[in-house]
């Protein structure tokens, strides 16, 4: 009976360890501690940080849209060249904010994600493209240390 003993509590620390791993390997998936340098390109993970209402005649909408690790950003309104490209649908990201809004759990939010192919330089991003297509995520934002800085980067805990 001892043998059998070690031999499910051997069988139950391997696959510990390999669903560690596996665990680990998933958030490397979204890389945030990119040091960025001018005129290097990369292809990075975007998230809609909000949207807002756009004044003038006619009204419009605009979004934020932040690097996954909350070093980057850019603004789109409508009426700018590329909106529509590089916005999310807007009843895609409706269904994001009522997601939300429903909410009782404080620590996870649901997120718009997509990646961004730029060309980094220190007056913003150059030649941003969107390469994916949008995705829904449940995600949590966690402090992270980059260059003595403390900083915040989005969490990935579940795509949907």
């Amino acid at each position: 009976m001892g043998l059998m003993k070690r031999l499910l509590f051997f069988l139950f620390c391997i696959v510990a360890v390999f669903s560690s791993c596996q665990k680990d390997g998933d958030a490397n998936k979204y890389k945030y501690d990119i040091d960025y340098q001018v005129g290097k390109s990369y292809t990075q993970t975007f998230y809609v940080g909000s949207h807002y209402i756009v004044g003038g005649i006619p009204l419009g909408v605009g979004y934020y849209i932040t690097s996954i690790c909350n070093r980057l950003s850019f603004d789109i309104k409508e009426g700018e060249d590329g909106f529509s490209e590089l916005r999310p649908p807007q009843e895609f990201y409706n269904d994001v904010v009522r997601k939300n809004n429903e909410l009782k759990n404080t620590e996870h939010k649901y997120y718009a994600i997509a990646d961004y192919s730029f060309t980094y330089d220190w007056s913003g991003l150059i030649d941003l493209k969107r390469v994916s297509e949008w995705k829904l995520v449940i995600g949590r934002m966690e402090e992270y240390v980059f260059q003595g800085k403390i900083c915040q980067h989005l969490v990935v805990v579940e795509e949907l």
